[in-house]
């Protein structure tokens, strides 16, 4: 992974969203896969506590970065963003955010859990 970028997007992130920032900090400089991980959970959380707005800004911000983002950027938001959302799956969360979720975003979470989350 190309650290550097990988933190730039993360900043790019907390500038976007400050509330996070606390949340995605409380792991380890070094723990940026936790971090990312985080930031889905952020987004999951926001569906649960019925802030929909708050999450489809979450989710706006990931889709438009991932049309225009790198390789590395794009394995980062699939593997430790896309994967993680609406974890575990069949919640209420899933239920109401699936609906939310750009297409791009979807693709990338049909393709690795082989179907939605409910």
């Amino acid at each position: 992974m190309d650290l550097e970028t990988i933190n730039t997007s993360l900043a790019e992130i907390w500038t976007a969203f400050p509330e996070v920032r606390a949340r995605m900090e409380r792991h380890d400089d070094y723990m940026t896969t936790s971090r990312m991980e985080e930031f889905a959970r952020a987004t999951t959380d926001a569906f649960s506590e019925g802030n929909t707005e708050r999450a489809v800004e979450y989710l706006a911000f990931m889709s438009k970065r991932l049309a225009n983002c790198s390789p590395v950027e794009l394995e980062y938001m699939d593997v430790y963003y896309v994967e993680s959302l609406f974890w575990p799956h069949g919640t209420d969360a899933a239920r109401v955010g699936w609906q939310h979720v750009p297409e791009n975003l979807k693709e990338l979470f049909v393709e690795f859990h082989g179907r939605p989350p409910l």
